[in-house]
């Protein structure tokens, strides 16, 4: 190695040489002499090889022309410049590896020899330890302690050398060295003094190369984190395009994933639903629905068996994350070792989850992980995530509205269907009593004038005349009959008339056949209802008020037409003798009320006291029945 230091001595300029050995004081007697021709010629050549330097754009391109001044300007026989590599598992002290050489005339190059290029440090401890604190090193071939480091020295074929050190930032980046071939030669402070300024000249020059370095180094940083941007806002308007495109995330969320995967260079990329808290995990589960993994990957793992997760070792992630805070997970970072077991399963050593919010509740989340490093993941690359979580809480919401607005839709055509089936249902019953009623009573009148006409031709008049007054009376009874069905098949008081007016002439009307007080009040804000509310509110209280006039003598009866915001409730109440609601009663008056109540899934309610009377009270949507525009 060619930093050399002389058996248990450092020079430096701080630390003169005070012991004086015989061969040191014939040398400083030779200095003194012609220290001052000598010196103006070192600083001469200090003054332009420094300036050479620094008007050089790098050290590569002025180097050889330095150590080739500063070597002939020193009589050494050769010049070099080492650069120091830190320590590795093989060599604690690192290493001097020797780029750069002036060699004189008839002297070998060492660099030029590849096995004297690179010198390791732990075989030259009595060197290294000063160098690296900044302290020059002068040695004597023939004075190394270290057999092996002797031997490299030997092969040099320098007997005597001497090295500064270049210290950068307080560390040390390399050497600048002189080498004697010929004599064991002592170094005097006056060349001593010309290698460190050189050497200052040098640390002056790395110094810059490196902040231009660092420089280029963050403006192309800057320049890849620009483009990167760039890409990451492309795919995210691409993605947020396609969403938007799509008709449901099921058939958008794979390209959706492989698309933001790559672009985030991710090794896997998901999409999952939180599940809400149960018996057995009180913090909820998540259930990763859809995924991407990058197949380019040697580790890929596909784990089905984790596809849905249980939160509780998770709970200092969960908690923040159902608030719809970003979660980033690092896998070693992960305290519990249930929890940190669980996540290595995943082979995820770093993921990073962005809840996906729906109404300001948790829906699921947006997941990107990293199989081979503890990333730290970029703001761009988390507010590229932001957006595709946004988007998708936009399409979720989306496929929300579509999903209620198809129920709603379904719910109102069923409440049509069902309301045309009671409709249906209740003119074939009508039509099957107008049938049967007027059947047997037309089979009825043509048996008596049968009858009639055979007892005129037996002369009997008195038979003739009885079979004649049944006939009339059977074509009343049927008339009657016919006159209330054809008006239960089609209330014609609700044509031109609202709900409250046709109930207000039902009132009249039996004012007028009776002798009881009837009385009506409206409140609320009077709506339309469907023909199917409007009808069957109407026959309910038909049914109603027959029955209170036919069995509870009553001498009063109100109604009351309550308009809410999305009902209306109709109420009968008398002062009757009252009934026991719960027992069976003769007639279908109740049972129809009832069977009519359910037509339109309203709620009735019958009520009644002994000796107090009864209360009938009817509850529904108006508009049901009414189906889609």
């Amino acid at each position: 190695m060619t930093s050399l230091v002389m058996k248990n001595t450092h020079y430096s300029t701080e630390q003169p040489l005070t012991a004086k050995e015989p061969l040191q004081q014939v040398e400083e007697q030779y200095f003194r002499a012609n220290a001052a021709e000598r010196e103006s010629e070192l600083l001469a050549a200090v003054v332009v090889a420094s300036d050479y330097l620094l008007a050089n754009l790098s050290l590569n391109d002025s180097i050889n022309e330095v150590l080739a001044q500063l070597g002939k300007a020193l009589k050494a026989d050769r010049c070099l410049l080492s650069v120091y590599l830190a320590p590795d598992a093989n060599d604690a002290f690192g290493y001097f590896e020797f780029r750069h050489e002036w060699a004189n005339t008839g002297v070998a190059r060492q660099i030029d020899n590849p096995a004297l290029r690179l010198f390791p440090g732990s075989q030259y401890l009595d060197f290294v330890k000063p160098l690296l604190a900044g302290i020059p090193a002068a040695i004597l071939t023939q004075e190394i302690t270290n057999d092996q480091a002797r031997s490299e020295q030997e092969l040099t074929g320098a007997l005597s050398q001497f090295q500064y050190p270049i210290m950068v930032d307080g560390k040390l980046w390399g050497t600048f060295g002189v080498d004697d071939c010929n004599e064991r030669r002592i170094w005097s402070p006056i060349e001593i003094n010309s290698l460190r300024l050189v050497a200052s000249a040098l640390c002056s020059v790395v110094k810059r190369e490196q902040v231009a370095e660092a420089r280029i180094a963050a403006e192309r940083e800057q320049l890849q984190q620009a483009t990167r941007n760039t890409e990451l806002l492309a795919a995210v308007v691409s993605v947020s395009e396609f969403l938007l495109k799509s008709p449901s995330i099921a058939e958008a969320i794979d390209q959706v994933l492989a698309h933001m995967g790559k672009a985030i260079n991710a090794d896997r990329c998901g999409l999952g639903l939180y599940l809400p808290p149960d018996e057995n995990d009180p913090f909820g589960y998540i259930d990763f629905q859809y995924k991407w993994v990058n197949f380019d990957n040697t580790r890929v793992v596909i784990e089905p068996e984790n596809n849905v997760c249980g939160m509780s070792p998770f709970k200092e992630f969960i908690e923040p994350f159902l608030k719809g805070v970003a979660t980033p997970v690092a896998t070693q970072g992960i305290v519990k070792k249930d929890a940190r077991y669980e996540q290595q399963l995943t082979d995820a050593r770093s993921q990073f989850f962005y809840p996906i919010m729906v109404d300001t509740k948790l829906w699921g989340f947006f997941c990107v992980d990293d199989f081979h490093f503890s990333r730290i993941w970029s703001p761009t690359e988390i507010d590229s995530m932001r957006l595709v979580a946004s988007a998708l809480a936009s399409i979720l919401k989306k496929e929300q509205l579509a999903g209620a607005r198809i129920a709603a839709e379904r719910e109102r055509e069923s409440a049509k269907l069902a309301g045309e089936v009671a409709v249906t249902n209740e003119r074939n019953r009508i039509a099957r009593d107008i049938h049967d009623t007027l059947a047997q009573g037309f089979t009825g009148v043509i048996m008596q004038a049968q009858a009639a006409e055979d007892a005129l031709q037996k002369q009997d008049v008195p038979a003739a005349l009885h079979h004649m007054g049944r006939a009339e009376q059977i074509a009343k009874m049927s008339l009657r009959d016919a006159r209330r069905s054809v008006f239960a098949l089609r209330p014609s008081v609700l044509i031109g008339q609202t709900l409250a007016q046709a109930l207000e002439a039902q009132l009249e009307h039996l004012a007028r056949d009776s002798k009881v007080h009837t009385s009506m009040t409206t409140t609320g804000k009077p709506a339309e209802p469907s023909n199917l509310v409007a009808t069957e509110l109407l026959r309910i209280a038909q049914e109603a008020t027959n029955n209170v006039i036919r069995h509870s003598d009553a001498r009063k009866i109100k109604l009351r037409l309550e308009w809410q915001a999305a009902k209306v409730e109709l109420t009968i109440e008398d002062d009757g003798r009252g009934f026991h609601v719960n027992q069976d009663h003769p007639g279908f008056g109740m049972i129809s009320m009832r069977e009519r109540a359910d037509r339109m899934q309203a709620i009735l309610k019958i009520e009644s006291t002994l000796g107090q009377g009864s209360l009938v009270s009817v509850i529904v949507d108006p508009h049901m029945g009414i189906g889609p525009e």
